[in-house]
Parts: structure tokens; C-alpha cells; sequence
């Protein structure tokens, strides 16, 4: 068992300091059976912003509010290792965060460092004009959306994660529900207050900042303990957990044996493919606000007709032991007056059956 590790907090005029007591914890661990030579460097490390308006709000003579910029007023990195928490140090300017970073992964004996931000395409938002600036464009970038970034690489071996796409939830509830020793500390930083990069903290303020980042890295590990993983090996989104569990339940039952046993072979499935391909299955286009109040019309058999295609599309008749044949067609049932300035139209499917004979 790992000795405890004394816990600090330094401010970045200190940031010298805080590395030589971070490598005093630091290990590496080699990433296994991925036919490559990197190393991580085992810590848990988690980072965090706050931003603030430059100016009070304000409006134009017609009430509409005036965009105005955000700017980063503080930011804290906290470290902790298998001996616990190991330090946490804050600032105010961008460039100082950046700059730390750059210096810690230089110091640091592993190729690769992981970066948890919760939420982090809010905080690279801020951030990464500087990243750019001191570090080039990423080598690697994973994202869900094209400005919602879950994973970005560095060719220096910094790698930027994002933790909010893993819990699904706020780091706030994440923090009870683990039960971590640090919590939010909810309440103690006025978000409509105007800031600046200064740098001066209320005592309140700084323990706010300083519970973002350590909580962070509490659930974090608490979560690695939780699925037995490795820095490496932490899943990227919170379906990588179900899937790895859905993999290790089809290993001990086999599930690729009896996969391999009943799929098709290329040539079958080619055709099956082509059996299935498409099926319409949307309403007639162009009956699209079409109303129908004529009801003498109805009673006459006037209906509005087209084919359905959906009928004879081979998965749908699967679970019927009988099959649509003949002539298909749907008839106005009633119309549904407007939703959002588009008229549209409830049908019913009638189907002629006809049911096999016996010879």
C-alpha cells in the first residue's frame, strides 16, 4: 500500500514547485497489447475553468440583449496518484494554464498524460487559441458533434477528455452519489459578478474552484476502481461501459459461435440485401394538405390512393401467416387541421389478405 501523499495547494507563481511535488507520486504504466512503446503517466488529473462577462449587460433600444465577451478569470489542475489527492494549483490567465500544462508533461517520465475536463467543449472554447498557440494544431480529435470535442491529442503527448459524456450527469450529483470526499462547494462563487484576470480569490471563491477539480478526480478514480481499468483504458462515453459488458457477456456464452452458426453466407446475404433494401414507408407526398370535408364525396368512394410499399416489404410480412396480394392502397380516414403552418393527414392501411390455399 502506497503512502499517503501530503496535499497541497500552490497558486501558478508556483507552479515550479507544484511539479517537483507531483513527480515525488508520479508513475508510469505501459499501455498492454497495443504493439506500441507509449507509456502513461499514472495519474488521475482533472481541470477546470470560470469565465466571466467583461462588461454589465446590456440592450439595444429595442430590448434585444448585446452579445458581449467571456473571458477566463481562474482555472485549477488538480493531481492525484494510487496515494490520493497530491495538490491542486490554480490561476487566472489563460496562458499561465497552458503554460503549466506544457511544463508538467515535460517533466513527467510517461509519453502521454490524460486531462479530464467536465464538459469539455465549454472550457476548450476558452482555451484553445492558447493550446494552439503553445502546443500546434491536434494530431488526433474525437467528437460527437463538430463543436463538441470528447478526446484531443497533442503531438507532446497532452490529451484533453472530456468526463461529462462518461457520468451523464452534473459533477455536482456525480460527487454525492459516489459519495467522494470533496464536494462542490455550491453557492460560494457569484457568477453575475463582473471579473478580471487579476487574480485575487475570496477564501470562498478559491475552496469553489478548488472542489471543482478535486471532486473531479475523486469520482474519476472511484469510477477506474469501480470497472478495474488502467488511465489507458478508462472508457471514452458512458456506452463503452455497456458494450464492454454486452462483449464479456457474449464471450462466456459464446455468442460468436452461435453467430458464425446461423449468419448468411456473401452470396445470400448480397440477395437479402437486396430483398430489404429501402421500403417506402412514408404517406403519399403529394396529398400533403389535402382536407377531405365532402362527405357525400367519401360515400362514393372518392379516397385518394397510392401504393404501399411499406406491405410488401419483407420483414413487415414476416410476422403474419398470411400475405398481402392484389391491389394495395390507403383511404383518408380524416383530416387533422394544421400543426406548425402544414396540413397533414391521418390515414388508415387497408390490406387485401388472401390466405394460401391447400391444394
Amino acid at each position: 500500500m502506497s503512502e499517503a501523499a501530503e496535499y497541497r495547494l500552490f497558486s501558478a507563481e508556483e507552479m515550479k514547485e507544484a511539479i517537483s511535488h507531483i513527480l515525488k507520486y508520479s508513475k508510469v504504466v505501459n499501455r498492454a497489447g497495443r504493439g506500441d512503446n507509449d507509456s502513461y503517466n499514472d495519474l488521475i488529473i482533472a481541470a477546470d475553468t470560470e469565465t466571466s462577462k467583461t462588461r454589465p449587460e446590456e440592450y439595444d433600444a429595442q430590448g434585444q440583449y448585446i452579445p458581449q465577451e467571456n473571458i477566463i478569470v481562474a482555472w485549477t489542475v488538480s493531481v492525484r496518484g494510487s496515494c490520493g489527492n497530491i495538490c491542486t494549483v490554480y490561476g487566472s490567465r489563460p496562458h499561465e494554464f497552458c503554460a503549466f500544462l506544457a511544463r508538467l508533461q515535460d517533466a513527467l517520465p510517461g509519453d502521454k498524460t490524460p486531462i479530464y475536463f467536465h464538459n469539455l467543449a465549454y472550457d476548450y472554447t476558452f482555451l484553445e487559441i492558447f493550446l494552439f498557440q503553445l502546443f500546434d494544431y491536434p494530431v488526433h480529435q474525437l467528437n460527437t458533434k463538430p463543436h463538441y470535442p470528447i478526446s484531443v491529442e497533442f503531438e507532446n503527448g497532452i490529451i484533453l477528455k472530456d468526463s461529462l459524456i462518461i457520468a451523464q450527469k452534473k459533477l455536482e450529483k456525480w460527487a454525492d452519489e459516489l459519495d467522494v470526499e470533496h464536494k462542490k462547494a455550491v453557492g460560494k462563487w457569484d457568477y453575475e459578478r463582473i471579473r478580471d484576470q487579476s487574480g485575487g480569490f475570496t477564501p470562498d471563491e478559491l475552496e469553489y474552484i478548488e472542489h471543482d477539480t478535486l471532486a473531479l478526480v475523486e469520482c474519476l478514480d472511484k469510477l477506474k476502481e469501480k470497472l478495474h481499468k488502467h488511465i489507458y483504458s478508462m472508457p471514452i462515453t458512458c456506452t463503452s461501459i455497456i458494450r464492454e459488458e454486452v462483449q464479456k457477456a457474449g464471450r462466456r456464452n459464446r455468442a460468436r459461435n452461435r453467430f458464425e452458426r446461423t449468419c448468411a453466407s456473401y452470396e445470400v446475404y448480397r440477395k437479402l440485401e437486396q430483398a430489404y433494401h429501402g421500403g417506402y414507408t412514408h404517406m403519399n407526398r403529394h396529398a400533403a394538405g389535402w382536407v377531405w370535408p365532402d362527405h357525400e364525396s367519401v360515400k362514393r368512394g372518392w379516397f385518394p390512393t397510392c401504393y404501399d410499399f411499406a406491405s410488401s416489404y419483407p420483414f413487415g410480412c414476416s410476422w403474419t401467416d398470411t400475405l398481402p396480394s392484389g391491389s394495395r392502397a390507403f383511404r383518408i380516414q380524416r383530416s387533422v387541421g394544421r400543426k406548425s403552418s402544414t396540413a397533414w393527414i391521418r390515414a388508415r392501411i387497408f390490406l387485401r389478405l388472401q390466405r394460401a390455399t391447400s391444394a
